[in-house]
């Protein structure tokens, strides 16, 4: 009898075991199964989807580091603009957003980072953005924009010297050659800089990505899904598991407060500009 609920036990503990780990690795597997993931050999968690008839690189790995640009950073739901096969990357915390109206919130996020690629992407190899999307302006915008956001300030000489080192000119071959093509890109993008402030973030990069996943699903699923998204990141776990890798020392009540205060401006400000009824009509988003 003893040996019977020993077995028993052991059996629901497995079973327990069997059912945890299916629904951690159910949110991939859906993911997978809903964009036809291509993976670069069977069971990877690197490959492609294939969205609107363009093909983007995915990186869903669980490593918490990755080599972004030939620099290491922590793993984040995220876009690499330079990159020439379109990589986005996906972290555990876009895989445990809820899952509600099939999927909403993770597929507003994730058009989020392929509006980057398909608008922002500045290889002149890229096959996501559209040659009438890619203009010297766009081009100086992503570029000011990431040196904003690192606080880093370079006089315009030494500016000039960047982006040709980030490769404009090819850039600027590799892009549409029609005056009027050029006039609509920019007018939209000057659109969107109304709307700017001197914060990391609080930029019309972000602002047209966003206007992009709304376009493509719904004003109210981006904004339940960045709520969401926050609410993961700034949870005592992620922050514990930040502190560990960074070997940041600053308590974590501290670090909860300052980022809650930093999201709830940010979000106000791109709530803001999702109204904007120019940006709504501009088909440079659709």
């Amino acid at each position: 009898m003893l040996f019977y609920l020993f077995e028993s036990s052991l059996n629901n503990f497995n079973q327990l075991l069997l059912e945890k780990k299916t629904q951690e690795q159910y949110s991939r597997e859906s993911f997978k199964k809903k964009y036809n993931f291509n993976p670069d050999k069977p069971g990877a968690d690197t490959g492609t989807i294939t969205k609107d008839g363009k093909t983007y690189r995915i990186d869903m790995k669980k490593d918490k580091i990755i080599n972004y640009n030939n620099e290491k950073v922590l793993r984040n739901l995220s876009a690499n603009s330079e990159s020439e096969k379109s990589t986005i990357y996906l972290d555990d915390k876009f895989f445990k957003l809820k899952g509600s109206n099939k999927g909403e919130r993770k597929d507003a996020l994730l058009n989020h980072e392929i509006g980057h690629q398909n608008l922002h992407n500045i290889n002149s190899n890229n096959k996501t953005v559209d040659k009438k999307n890619r203009t010297e302006k766009v081009f100086k915008t992503v570029i000011d924009n990431e040196l904003k956001d690192k606080n880093i300030k370079y006089d315009p000489i030494i500016k000039h010297l960047y982006y040709k080192n980030k490769g404009i000119d090819n850039y600027n071959k590799s892009g549409t050659s029609n005056a009027y093509e050029k006039q609509q890109r920019d007018k939209s993008l000057e659109i969107a800089k109304k709307y700017e402030k001197d914060e990391p973030h609080y930029n019309a990069i972000e602002y047209e990505a966003d206007r992009y996943a709304a376009n493509k699903t719904s004003e109210k699923a981006l904004k339940r899904g960045l709520r969401n998204y926050h609410k993961l990141s700034n949870s005592n776990k992620a922050i514990k598991q930040y502190k560990k890798i960074t070997k940041n020392n600053i308590p974590t009540e501290h670090i909860k407060k300052v980022e809650n205060k930093y999201f709830n401006d940010e979000f106000k400000n791109r709530t803001k500009v999702l109204k904007d009824k120019d940006m709504k009509k501009s088909d440079i988003y659709k």
